[in-house]
């Protein structure tokens, strides 16, 4: 790139607009040089050729900086580009100043090899706005000097002038005193001319001072304390020196030296002012902050004083750190960070310790976890199916919620915690399988309590769902009897008629007798359960027959319908339970054991009796009662 190409760059960063007259001089602060193309030459001898014509063109070799290039990089850079283009950055002359610039700070920036740099620069001067006062720059400080006595103050001092040492007075000279009572200018105060006569008149309470007079200096006589020039007068009627507890505004301040800078603060009595009193130097304030020679302490957080944003003296709110424990609060950022503003204490909230782990709460920012769970500061935040923080034995430490248990209706409804972090069903809620069950076990579509095996159990029968019980007697809700047979209410199936048992509890009917399951209790004298051909049903013996001994005499002699027959040799037929005759044997001697028919003597009522064989009864058997 030629040093045509580099000018125009410049020119288009400074944005510098060159006319014919000027040519192609470079910008203040390079060497003027009349960039040219090649000229014509000469003709003959003598005279040079003509000089070439300047180029005005405002592209470099066929590029344009502020369409092919990106803008530079820094204030003292300055883009480049060539044909292609082919873009790139040069620094700016050394010197040349930045665009930006910080008045008053008596300081310059410029650009040094590319980079800006800040220069000391006495033309730029601050400024405090104090009449009395002149502000410079000396090498680079900023310096202030006193105005020149004399000087007119300005604003609300407007009628007031420069004593020379940087304070607005009332005069500097007697000519600053245009009153014509008070011509003479004493201590920078205009007064009558007898202040300044060396007598003790008019209404000076010592010579040429007090009443009218510029005040009296220590030990001088005084009425009031207006009469002192330290602003006291003793109880010995005498001007008392300057102290730091007199209540008044003295010192050095009236003598052009250091005194207080308000009342009792300030000057000599220390760092006491607070804020918004009277300061010189940042030590005359409590907080160490004044606002300038002459001006007052700046209100901060180590003024001691609430004030400003502030929910407590010298914390909370604005800039000031957060309050301690105790301290008035308005927010949680009030507060250290160790405490939350407890505002339950309206209308005086104040920021209370953060609680530990287990303690009750009602936020999270009440914890120094800080994790509020259940009504009760927790470790975590407790996130989960079936967690709590508040379970009894562990409060304070995220536990799974107790089997059974769903305190906060997590599982919504027909469902309870596991004791593991999941929702199951309780014992008697339909399910599907196992695996929906808090047991672990589904029996009869019922979540049950146990596996429930075995012969006539269910968990689904009224009144015990969900508990494993024994079918009731006489059901059989599962079939598991099969056919006719019922469960027999103790687990097992009741047997039928005709099967041997032990017990009556083991048939269907209640009844075991003759070592069968009988029809009935079958317990009347020549009745059995096992004869052959009606086992299980009771059936009188055969007359005759007497299996179980049951009849007296010798030999069986069961009458085949359920009792017994007179027994051989026997005399007369006796009444029995079943009163009936089986044969002649039964009858008197010579007696025929014949049926009783209709319109015989013992008729109705006997079953048979005994006659003579021609037609006689020699007696009869009645049902219930003995012969006639």
């Amino acid at each position: 790139m030629g040093i045509r190409s580099s000018f125009r760059a410049i020119l288009a960063v400074t944005g510098l607009a060159l006319t014919a007259a000027q040519g192609c001089n470079l910008i203040a602060g390079l060497e003027d040089v009349t960039f040219e193309s090649g000229g014509s030459g000469g003709t003959g001898t003598g005279a040079g050729g003509t000089t070439g014509s300047t180029t005005s063109d405002t592209e470099q070799d066929g590029c344009d900086v502020t369409v092919d290039c990106q803008p530079a990089s820094g204030e003292c850079k300055i883009p480049m580009c060539d044909s292609g283009p082919i873009c790139w950055e040069e620094n700016a002359p050394d010197g040349t100043a930045a665009a930006t610039q910080t008045g008053g700070d008596c300081k310059k920036n410029v650009c040094q090899g590319g980079a800006v740099v800040s220069d000391n620069d006495d033309d730029d001067p601050p400024g405090d706005g104090d009449d009395c006062t002149v502000d410079l720059c000396s090498a680079g400080e900023p310096v202030t000097e006193p105005a020149s006595a004399g000087t007119p103050c300005t604003g609300p001092a407007a009628e007031k002038v420069c004593d020379g040492t940087g304070e607005c007075v009332e005069c500097a000279e007697n000519a600053d005193c245009t009153d014509p009572l008070k011509q003479v200018c004493d201590s920078h105060k205009c007064v009558p001319q007898d202040c300044a006569n060396g007598s003790l008149d008019g209404s000076e309470t010592d010579v040429d001072c007090g009443g009218s007079c510029n005040g009296c200096d220590t030990d001088q006589a005084c009425s009031v304390d207006g009469d002192c020039f330290h602003g006291k007068c003793g109880a010995d009627s005498k001007c008392a020196p300057p102290s730091c507890d007199d209540g008044v505004q003295n010192g050095g301040a009236y003598l052009g030296d250091d005194g207080e800078t308000d009342v009792d603060c300030g000057g000599p009595c220390g760092a006491t002012c607070g804020p918004m009193e009277g300061c010189d130097v940042n030590s005359d304030c409590v907080g160490d902050q004044c606002g300038g020679m002459g001006g007052t302490c700046v209100p901060n957080c180590q003024d001691q004083v609430l004030n400003g944003a502030e929910t407590d003296v010298d914390c909370g709110g604005g800039t000031c750190a957060g309050c301690a424990f105790g301290k008035k609060c308005d927010s949680d950022v009030s507060c250290i960070a160790t405490a939350y503003c407890d505002l339950a204490a309206l209308p005086d909230p104040v920021c209370t310790k953060k609680k530990d782990n287990g303690a009750t709460c009602k936020g999270d920012n009440q914890c120094a976890t800080p994790f509020c769970v259940d009504g009760v500061c927790c470790n975590t935040s407790c996130g989960g199916t079936c967690l709590a923080c508040d379970v009894a034995g562990n409060v304070g430490t995220c536990s799974y919620v107790p089997t059974g248990q769903d305190p906060a209706n997590e599982c919504m409804g027909a469902q309870v915690c596991n004791g593991a972090g999941q929702c199951r069903k309780p014992n008697g809620e339909a399910c599907a399988g196992g695996i929906e069950c808090l047991s672990a076990t589904c029996v009869d579509d019922v979540c049950c309590n146990t596996a429930c095996g075995g012969t006539c159990l269910a968990c689904d029968l009224a009144g015990s769902m969900g508990t494993c019980t024994l079918v009731p007697a006489g059901q059989d809700p599962d079939n598991e009897c099969a056919g006719a047979l019922d469960c027999n209410g103790s687990g097992a199936c009741f047997l039928d008629n005709g099967a041997p048992c032990a017990n009556g509890l083991a048939c269907q009917s209640g009844e075991c007798v003759d070592g069968v399951c009988c029809d009935s209790a079958c317990g009347s004298t020549c009745l059995a359960c096992n004869l052959v051909g009606s086992v299980g049903m009771c059936t009188p013996v055969p007359a005759g027959a007497d299996p179980d001994g049951e009849c007296s005499g010798g030999t069986p002699d069961c009458n085949g319908n359920g009792g017994c027959g007179k027994g051989p040799g026997g005399a007369t037929c006796v009444p029995s339970a079943n009163n009936v005759c089986f044969g002649n044997t039964d009858c008197p001697s010579g007696g025929i054991c014949s049926p009783v028919a209709s319109g015989d003597p013992c008729f109705p009522g006997a079953v048979s009796a005994c006659s003579d064989g021609g037609g006689g009864f020699v007696d009869c058997v009645w049902m219930g009662g003995a012969c006639p």
